[in-house]
């Protein structure tokens, strides 16, 4: 689970250049998520303010470029972003605590939990990123199916070694074989030698 700290994006900024993008109705409803994980911890007091970084506009357009490769499969990503939408994005990122490579998997699994959530097509920047506390629910929505993904995904690699596993569970243990020459022995030892003549 990703450690936050609150943030509160300061000023506003012109647009770098238009994304391409058709433009989403904004939806400004929260998501159909359940309350944020009780697991997030703050990392700084509340009157502070997480300062977004150049890394985190830069992780930001990176997020932004994945969300419109999944709404837009077959389009090229565009090159350049709205100001806004990356301040947005690059707020999430710098309440996350963590390197490049955390808080990226952090904003891949947002972006995967918003499209589970979304009920009225492809989200938004602002559905997924709008808020701190939706934006964590995302998270976790998208983490929890990442990894039942991955885990269906070794599964499907290595299918003898789940049906190994499932029938070594299914079936009893089998008994290990006697060799005849010892049973041979046993019953010797408590029949006596002539062990063959009495049984006949």
């Amino acid at each position: 689970m990703p450690l936050i700290r609150p943030v509160e994006p300061t000023g506003t900024h012109p647009p770098e250049a238009a994304s391409g993008e058709l433009r989403d109705q904004d939806q400004n409803k929260p998501s159909s998520c359940e309350a944020p994980p009780a697991s997030a911890r703050v990392a700084v007091g509340e009157e502070q303010k997480a300062q977004v970084t150049q890394e985190d506009r830069d992780i930001a357009r990176l997020a932004l470029t994945e969300r419109m490769a999944r709404k837009y499969p077959t389009r090229s990503p565009p090159r350049c972003f709205d100001a806004g939408e990356v301040t947005l994005v690059a707020a999430c990122a710098s309440a996350l605590e963590g390197g490049r490579e955390t808080k990226m998997r952090s904003l891949s699994d947002a972006i995967r939990g918003a499209f589970v959530a979304s009920k009225d097509g492809p989200p938004t920047v602002r559905f997924i990123w709008g808020k701190c506390e939706h934006f964590l629910d995302h998270v976790e929505r998208g983490r929890c199916q990442r990894l039942a993904e991955e885990r269906d995904e070794r599964l499907r690699a290595s299918p003898d070694r789940v049906a190994h596993a499932l029938s070594s569970r299914l079936a009893p243990e089998a008994a290990p074989a006697v060799a005849r020459a010892q049973m041979t022995a046993d019953l010797e030892r408590l029949f006596g030698p002539g062990w063959r003549k009495i049984s006949r």
